[in-house]
């Protein structure tokens, strides 16, 4: 995880990406921590399926130490 201060900086990161693919069942728990995360009241039928998701397996990271401008 990267730290807070850490929004809107460039990072450079090294690692491998991989695919984890979930069943229904992981899928509505997976949404459903989520929801939970952010504070957020969650359906189960709001998950319509199996899920795939990405996952960064990182090695390391290098954070600039100035923000990146937003427009």
């Amino acid at each position: 995880m990267f730290p807070q201060t850490a929004l809107g900086c460039h990072a450079r990161v090294e690692g491998t990406m991989e695919k984890i693919e979930l069943t229904m069942e992981q899928a509505v728990a997976q949404a459903e921590h989520h929801a939970e995360e952010q504070g957020l009241e969650f359906d189960p039928a709001s998950v319509t399926g199996p899920a795939v998701i990405y996952q960064l397996r990182g090695l390391g990271a290098e954070i600039e130490d100035t923000p990146r401008a937003t427009s």
